[in-house]
């Protein structure tokens, strides 16, 4: 079987509400984001946690240059991100590959959480990821903003689940019938007279 080895560098970046250590050494992201982050109220609006975990992948030995971080909201100028950041790659770039990992297609792998607490979207668009390596640009993720205010959905009136019955007097109870003397009461009878 053929393998293909991915260009570098290259990445990608999860959008979500929380990030989350677990034991064991996992982490668990919380309400990811899968291409739109859509906000049914009126913009702007804040978001009280918003999560950016960016993952940068290089071969080692590839470069020497500094990588930049650059996170877009939406409308921000070309140029002028929100957030710029280095990526701190001097450490991984000095350590020695493991000698298994030398044998396969090595990758120097970096991760990088970056938390808004709050997150402010004044306005749809789009929240862009992008790292800046010397000339060269790599795209590491985007998540497009929509605002649906829930104008229009308003709950309707309550229908009445059951027609009202038409009122109707009570009838009146019948007058009891006199009841028939029993064979005792009318010997009874015959004997006070």
């Amino acid at each position: 079987m053929k393998s293909i080895a991915p260009t570098t560098p290259y990445g990608y970046t999860i959008f979500c509400d929380d990030v989350r250590q677990e034991m064991g050494n996992k982490t668990s992201h919380v309400g990811i984001y899968r291409g739109k982050l859509i906000i049914n109220a009126p913009l702007p609006v804040l978001l009280p946690k918003f999560f950016l975990v960016v993952h940068y992948f290089e071969r080692p030995n590839e470069s020497t240059e500094p990588v930049s971080l650059h996170i877009y909201m939406p409308g921000d100028a070309e140029g002028e991100p929100t957030v710029t950041q280095e990526l701190p790659l001097d450490d991984a770039r000095s350590k020695t590959p493991e000698p298994e990992i030398l044998e396969s297609d090595p990758l120097l792998a970096l991760t990088f959480h970056h938390m808004f607490a709050p997150l402010e979207l004044k306005s749809e668009g789009r929240i862009r990821v992008r790292a800046y390596r010397g000339d060269l640009e790599v795209r590491l993720g985007t998540l497009t903003v929509i605002s649906t205010p829930a104008e229009g959905l308003t709950p309707k009136k309550a229908q009445p689940t059951a027609k009202k019955a038409k009122s109707k007097k009570p009838k009146p109870r019948p007058k009891p019938k006199a009841k028939k003397p029993t064979a005792r009461k009318r010997a009874r009878s015959k004997k006070s007279t």
